[in-house]
């Protein structure tokens, strides 16, 4: 394996946006079977009761769906043309499983044990600073700011907090392209893709919050209840397959050919050049 790290590389974040939205109609022409499989998946508590086993089973159903979708996406997106995207696994209409969708849930599990562990020691951390503040608990319930205690421990919470919120930010942010990086590479990569953010984790930031901005909309407006929970369920089960997944993947896609530094010992690296 060759390691080419160069310092130069900066992600061009309205690139990678520009591309996502570019890959839309890619997507539908390349991956149309699996993402209408999707919206039918998604769709379906509005039609068929999914409780107990029928429940479980629907579940798990659209689970193996999205991974399909998600492995057929990153494909298409890490790769010039669908030809290429096919050397890599493809299948028609976006329908297989195979090696790239095992790396992707692999190395899923293996972030989330990583996240999780990292959850639960700045749970610890708060819960011991957060004891030895010895806040007035009257005053916190009354909102009675100024009674709580001295400022200078307000203060010093204030920064504990925002630490305990922006480093689980910050590691998501540096294992964001983990699954383009495993299918790219043809091997599960996890923690080690921190590496490629490396010099970049602003504007990847930026990127990851500008994809974070449909679902949420689309969320908030269900949860203020502007839009029924069925029109909701409904809007989603189209917006989620055929627009906001192949925009994330190929804006995510974009970024991680931008920002990739990594080649095959031997190999002519044409999945991993800087296409800049």
């Amino acid at each position: 394996m060759v390691r080419d790290r160069a310092d130069h590389r900066r992600l061009n974040p309205i690139r990678a946006l520009a591309d996502g939205v570019a890959s839309i109609p890619r997507a539908a022409r390349s991956a149309w079977a699996v993402l209408a499989f999707w919206t039918l998946m998604l769709a379906a508590p509005l039609v068929l009761p999914v409780e107990g086993a029928v429940g479980i089973a629907h579940g798990m159903g659209l689970w193996l769906t999205a991974l399909v979708a998600v492995g057929t996406l990153f494909r298409l997106g890490v790769s010039d043309t669908v030809s290429q995207a096919q050397e890599l696994g493809l299948g028609a209409g976006g329908l297989q499983i195979g090696a790239a969708e095992a790396r992707i849930a692999w190395g899923s599990v293996l972030i989330l044990i990583f996240l999780g562990l990292i959850g639960c020691i700045l749970a610890l951390v708060a819960l011991a600073v957060f004891g030895m503040a010895e806040l007035d608990a009257a005053a916190i319930q009354a909102r009675e700011w100024t009674s709580v205690g001295p400022g200078w421990k307000l203060a010093l919470l204030a920064i504990v907090t925002g630490l305990i919120v922006g480093i689980p930010v910050l590691l998501i942010t540096r294992l964001s392209l983990f699954a383009a990086a495993s299918v790219a590479r043809r091997r599960t990569v996890s923690l080690d893709s921190m590496a490629i953010a490396t010099g970049s984790g602003w504007a990847l930031l930026g990127v990851l919050m500008v994809i974070a901005v449909g679902p949420v909309g689309l969320g908030l407006l269900m949860l203020e209840g502007l839009i029924s929970r069925p029109l909701g369920e409904g809007l989603s089960a189209v917006f989620v397959p055929w627009l906001w997944a192949p925009f994330a993947t190929a804006a995510l896609s974009s970024a991680y050919r931008q920002l990739e530094y990594w080649t095959p010992s031997g190999g002519d690296g044409k999945h991993y050049r800087d296409l800049r």
